[in-house]
């Protein structure tokens, strides 16, 4: 790979071969900056307000959700970028491309999570166990079959900013190459997938529905990478990870689900300087905090050096192995194989063993599961008819009008079973907590 082709400015629809449906117009903004001005100003980043980053429907306003996760990802991502390319000795790598680079990572970063389902993670596991125990997938071939199955957030990104955002024509946000091609977080398609132990890292989870493998085909062959995952993917990855890893945490200790004294007896082995910091801070502040607001103070304080921490050792691990990201013969998460692995690794298990599976967010996550759930039993029997006045036309017509769009107009290549189990993925993802806790509520129990 190489920084030319990588930073390649063609649109989605020059890449398929159509004709822009706007008029040419001047703009002071690069290919790159427009992107990011088209995810900000997306309808699914601005869903994103009222979907779960660990705890659904959660009351405190403090407590994040994706759309602040989402934000502090990009935030992150742009300064690490900035920090690591500016490092790199490297003739093509000019002030334009490295100002191109990090803007990059920041619209992939307020990106990376608009494919995702209400209620979490989680939500994305409901839909896979309710394609697995459905009879849909049945009725096509395995490797479209495979993409409901392995349902992926992450897909479902691609989805969304390449085809489902209908304003002019079906193309999206019509990004560039560049920008597609960094928000691909896994490369490989329903067949591809490999689960081991052993496996790269791009390949372990689903990366793209096999509505899109044209889109994708011809992005990679406009960035030259191929099958392997873009260096720009790599730095995203480690930013999201960074952020999830202290800001859950942060997020914990303010709802009490977490205790600092636990968390810090837990950890301090493996962060003895991090912490000798955070007393430091601590006792600069008693005056202002005590009791529960110095805790989270204290969480407030170890989540800036902790990303600060990682942020410099994932730097450095991507300098060293730069030749070999370059040649796409180094596929592992960049933080977990950096000098700071041990530290995050047991912060991971911490937050697994104490957050994520806690008592409030379990009781959570089943709610979240049995709405989603009821809504997919509900909306697979939508189809238009044409008679309006059927059950099934009735169930099609409360779907959004830009999903059926897509749908109305298959493609020739694709199973007619598949295309309708897209629908309703579209749809189900489409929704807010509120909205489908809502939509449920007026459906299967009458009440508004």
């Amino acid at each position: 790979m190489n920084w030319q082709r990588l930073l390649s400015p063609k649109r989605l629809r020059e890449l398929m071969g159509e004709q822009s449906v706007s008029p040419p117009y001047s703009d002071f903004r690069t290919s790159f900056e427009q992107d990011y001005g088209r995810a900000v100003f997306c309808t699914p980043v601005r869903r994103l307000q009222d979907k779960a980053q660990v705890f659904p429907l959660e009351p405190i306003d403090a407590v994040r959700t994706r759309l602040t996760h989402s934000l502090e990802v990009s935030s992150v991502a742009r300064s690490l970028t900035r920090k690591t390319i500016r490092r790199i000795k490297d003739r093509f790598l000019t002030d334009d491309r490295q100002y191109a680079i990090e803007t990059i990572a920041a619209t992939c970063g307020l990106l990376h999570d608009s494919g995702n389902a209400p209620f979490g993670h989680f939500g994305e596991t409901a839909i896979r166990a309710w394609f697995r125990g459905s009879k849909l997938p049945s009725q096509m071939p395995e490797e479209f079959a495979r993409d409901l199955e392995h349902f992926e957030g992450n897909a479902q990104t691609i989805r969304l900013v390449s085809r489902l955002q209908v304003l002019a024509d079906f193309r999206g946000l019509n990004l560039t190459a560049a920008t597609m091609s960094a928000l691909l977080k896994y490369t490989a398609s329903s067949r591809e997938i490999d689960s081991s132990k052993s496996a790269p890292q791009s390949r372990r989870n689903l990366g793209y529905f096999q509505a899109e493998r044209e889109e994708i085909a011809r992005m990679r062959h406009a960035t030259g990478t191929q099958t392997t995952r873009n260096p720009i993917a790599m730095l995203v990855e480690a930013s999201d990870d960074l952020v999830y890893l202290t800001v859950d945490l942060e997020d914990s200790i303010k709802k009490g689900v977490v205790k600092w004294e636990d968390f810090e007896q837990f950890m301090r082995t493996y962060g003895k300087k991090t912490f000798a910091r955070v007393d430091r801070f601590a006792g600069a502040c008693r005056s202002l905090h005590s009791g529960a607001a110095l805790s989270e103070a204290k969480s407030q304080y170890f989540r800036t050096c902790a990303i600060r921490l990682g942020a410099e050792a994932t730097s450095d691990c991507f300098i060293e192995n730069y030749e070999a990201i370059m040649a796409g013969e180094w596929d592992v998460e960049l933080l977990y194989q950096s000098r700071e692995a041990k530290f995050f690794k047991t912060l991971k298990e911490f937050s697994v063993n104490n957050i994520y599976n806690s008592k409030e967010t379990v009781r959570l996550e089943i709610l979240g599961y049995n709405v989603m759930h009821d809504l997919l039993n509900l909306f697979s029997s939508a189809e238009k008819d044409p008679k309006p006045r059927t059950f099934e036309r009735k169930l099609y017509d409360l779907m959004s009008r830009n999903y059926r769009a897509v749908y109305e107009r298959p493609l020739d290549d694709l199973p007619p079973a598949y295309c309708k189990a897209l629908l309703l993925t579209d749809y189900i993802c489409g929704m807010t907590d509120t909205f489908a806790l809502r939509l449920h509520r007026e459906l299967k129990q009458g009440r508004v």
